[in-house]
């Protein structure tokens, strides 16, 4: 049966998924069917900047060169583009059954998933050599699972969290061996409150997270209350919802769009876009 259809969150409608009796979804899905993590940029091991602008005088700098202390009009700086810079490792085989939701490294260096859909929602420890599934525990069936991380809880000990769509419960689980230690509640955007996407901030010991909105949502790593939220805006100032899955890289949060083929990286204070990558040229994988 279809997934009841969500009211719009904050002025920004929420795609919903459609998912028949055997599970499929359509097109129309709240969430997405996300594609192998193996693209990096030419930069850096996992990513790379939007071009600076050149050196002046020997210096590296973002600011333009003014000359006899001219005042350069708005017009003039120069313009921030998306880019293509990136450049494909590996492609590596993956369960084509899996709705994966939420993917990452813990400590241990294995591989950490999460897939959605309910009834068939489970969490899974992958070698990442192989791919093999070393261990899977199954999502109770009245939840859909969603996005996923490690993070150092405030004991200093390791952790996997997970988040749910629309059921409002999040669930932390001991690493390496997958045992449920406890679930929790939430809330996000009204009148919602779903959950996307999760990652953790190791240097303000922080958690963040996504719901579909224009809002980045920061929370305790101790009781998972909310601390702050941010609006995230693009290189031309405007405000960019339907993110999805969050990833913590070089001081900056990165998430993908929902329906997009972009990858866009935002400063964790402000919300701006600080980076933004074009994906597109990637399919047909």
């Amino acid at each position: 049966g279809d997934v009841p259809a969500e009211e719009e969150t904050n002025g920004a409608e929420t795609y919903e998924q459609v998912v028949d009796a055997e599970g499929n979804v359509s097109e129309e899905g709240d969430d997405e069917e996300e594609p192998e993590e193996t693209t990096s940029d030419t930069n850096s091991d996992v990513d790379g900047d939007v071009p600076a602008e050149e050196e002046a005088n020997g210096a590296e700098t973002n600011e333009p060169v003014v000359d006899n202390a001219e005042e350069v009009s708005e017009a003039e700086l120069p313009v921030a583009t998306i880019s293509t810079a990136y450049t494909v490792l590996e492609q590596d085989t993956h369960d084509s059954l899996s709705f994966t939701q939420g993917i990452s490294y813990c400590s241990d260096g294995k591989i950490y998933e999460t897939t959605g859909l309910y009834g068939q929602s489970k969490v899974r420890r992958i070698n990442p050599d192989t791919f093999e599934v070393e261990k899977s525990i199954d999502t109770p069936r009245e939840f859909f699972g969603e996005g996923s991380t490690c993070f150092i809880g405030k004991d200093g000990k390791e952790y996997l969290i997970e988040i749910t769509w629309r059921e409002r419960r999040g669930f932390v689980y001991e690493v390496p061996s997958l045992e449920l230690l406890h679930s929790f509640d939430y809330t996000t955007t009204a009148p919602g409150n779903q959950g996307w996407g999760i990652t953790y901030d190791p240097n303000n010991h922080e958690l963040i997270v996504s719901d579909g909105s224009e809002y980045l949502y920061f929370w305790d790593v101790e009781n998972f209350e909310m601390k702050r939220r941010v609006t995230v805006t693009r290189f031309d100032g405007e405000t960019q919802d339907q993110i999805n899955e969050l990833e913590f890289m070089d001081g900056l949060v990165c998430y993908n769009i929902w329906h997009e083929d972009e990858i866009i990286c935002a400063d964790p204070w402000t919300g701006k876009s600080v980076r933004e990558y074009d994906f597109s040229d990637i399919w047909p994988a």
